[in-house]
């Protein structure tokens, strides 16, 4: 598991700036626990994003990353 979580981490780093912009913006300003209907405005804005620059981002690789930046895995 270990190797997938580092091609996943590298899979961020991979990101276009305005996705990983909005990634950022989503993951640092939301309740990881409990997310509050600001924290999905902000995951839709990223997704969305994620869509209108190309990103292709499988089920697998976005849960790694939302766990990676301190989501709980049932969360993810």
């Amino acid at each position: 598991m270990a190797k997938e979580n580092h091609a996943y981490l590298r899979r961020e780093k991979e990101l276009p700036e305005r996705t990983k912009y909005f990634f950022g913006q989503f993951v640092h300003g939301a309740n990881k626990q409990i997310l509050h209907p600001s924290d999905w405005k902000s995951f839709y804005v990223f997704i969305q994003a994620a869509h209108e620059g190309g990103t292709k981002l499988l089920q697998g690789e976005l849960i790694s990353l939302l766990i990676d930046n301190g989501f709980p895995e049932g969360n993810a």
